[in-house]
């Protein structure tokens, strides 16, 4: 089938957010017309005698999530055989030191608005870090029962009863998430409007009024469309040992699905194969036997949606992280009917815990 070739898109980097991006002693030239290659335009670097032609994709927002899947596409261009690939720059509204560092590693180069970078040369690298903020993020409260924002209602539906919201915050820093105060004062505020939470009599400013509400909340906003990143199979006999490898073997997060955790949580007993969320396929260590395939795969890595899905993670007793039982039961309302029936006891394990809990601090 012949290739279509797409109209080329608007170009999303203005004039005026050009102009901001400091350039005392490098020049930047913008080409807008990247459309053929599907990304927005090429920028040529000169600095100190080097010259280098980059093919360049902005992106207005600035989340991790958004930068490690900037990071994945533009990995997978460098390994293109076409040599204009071999160039790729990714650009966003700040970039960060440690975001900078995973730049410098993967040999892709990254711009921002406030002029950090690290500008990959033939011969020469050049890196710039520490300069501010310059672009205002939207603190709209778009969902309250996605993405970061989620951690509130995932904390409540572990821990009902909270005296603060900086009590809140803590206990999701303590299992593993990062939230800022005033995201977690607007998510609460946003709840208690649809009246999932409240005061209670016990001092309680924060307490869960309607468990099976906010869970089926949760379940309907859940975004279940993971990319895939690497599916293939490994020996069948290796299986466990190669996951626990993963584990071992690298800094990045690693966790299982919901659906590869659901066994831990229920009397649902799961197939042989397996499927992870990871960072990114980079730097994972190789699998002894492991080849890539579509046909009756039995190991599926997937670019993480988001970090909530390494919230309340649960280590077994070989080191491996199973996915929360709120994340268990978020996958397995959307299965089959099989899967469904384990979702019904995951979910009876939830309100239960949540009624024990409430039952002691009402005694306490």
């Amino acid at each position: 089938m012949a290739r279509t070739e797409r109209p080329p898109p608007p170009l999303e980097l203005t004039a005026e957010q050009t102009a901001r991006i400091p350039q005392e002693f490098y020049r930047l030239t913008w080409e807008p017309d990247g459309a053929h290659a599907g990304l927005d335009g090429y920028l040529t670097v000169t600095w100190l005698g080097n010259e280098q032609r980059y093919i360049y994709d902005y992106t207005a927002d600035w989340s991790e999530a958004t930068f490690s899947a900037a990071l994945e596409q533009m990995i997978q261009r460098r390994r293109a055989a076409d040599a204009e690939s071999n160039c790729p720059l990714v650009i966003l509204p700040y970039l960060n030191g440690q975001q900078l560092h995973r730049l410098a590693e993967t040999d892709v180069s990254g711009l921002d608005l406030a002029g950090n970078c690290c500008l990959h040369f033939p011969h020469d690298r050049l890196i710039i870090t520490g300069r501010p903020v310059r672009h205002q993020r939207d603190y709209t409260l778009k969902n309250p029962y996605r993405g970061i924002s989620s951690l509130v209602g995932r904390m409540l539906l572990i821990r009902p009863q909270f005296r603060t919201g900086l009590e809140l915050k803590a206990a999701i820093e303590q299992r593993g998430g990062r939230i800022s105060q005033p995201l977690v004062s607007r998510v609460v505020k946003e709840l208690t409007s649809q009246a999932l939470v409240g005061p209670d009599s016990a001092g309680h400013r924060i307490t869960l009024q309607d468990p099976g509400g906010l869970l089926e909340q949760l379940v309907e906003h859940w975004k279940d469309e993971p990319r895939v990143l690497w599916r293939g199979r490994i020996p069948t006999d290796s299986l466990p040992q190669a996951a626990q490898h993963l584990f071992a073997s690298t800094a990045q997060p690693v966790i299982l699905t919901g659906l590869s955790s659901i066994g831990a949580v229920s009397s649902l007993t799961t197939d042989s194969s397996v499927s992870l969320y990871v960072d990114r396929v980079a730097n994972l260590p190789e699998l002894a036997g492991a080849m890539k395939t579509s046909r009756f795969p039995n190991l599926t890595l997937y670019q993480a949606p988001g970090d909530e899905v390494f919230f309340d993670a649960r280590p077994d007793d070989a080191g491996i992280l199973h996915a929360s039982p709120i994340q268990v039961y978020l996958e397995a309302r959307r299965g089959d009917s099989r899967l469904q029936q384990g979702a019904d006891e995951v979910k009876r394990r939830i309100l239960d815990s949540i009624r024990t809990s409430m039952a002691s601090q009402d005694t306490g």
